[in-house]
């Protein structure tokens, strides 16, 4: 693949990613946040809680 291709494909590229950036910049924000409500709501994510041992353990001393 000699340079040229490289940076041919680059330009190629730019000219399609910078004007799509510039059009989806006003609906990118509110697609995340229509995401994030309705995904990532309270309801699809619960709380597992945190894993503790027991206080008061029964040892058998009677092994010893």
């Amino acid at each position: 693949m000699y340079i040229g291709d490289i940076i041919g494909m680059f330009l190629f590229c730019a000219l399609i990613m910078l004007p799509a950036g510039y059009l989806l910049r006003d609906y990118l924000p509110r697609l995340r946040l229509w995401f994030s409500r309705h995904f990532l709501s309270p309801r699809y994510l619960q709380a597992h809680g945190v894993r503790r041992r027991p206080t008061k353990t029964s040892i058998d001393n009677s092994h010893e």
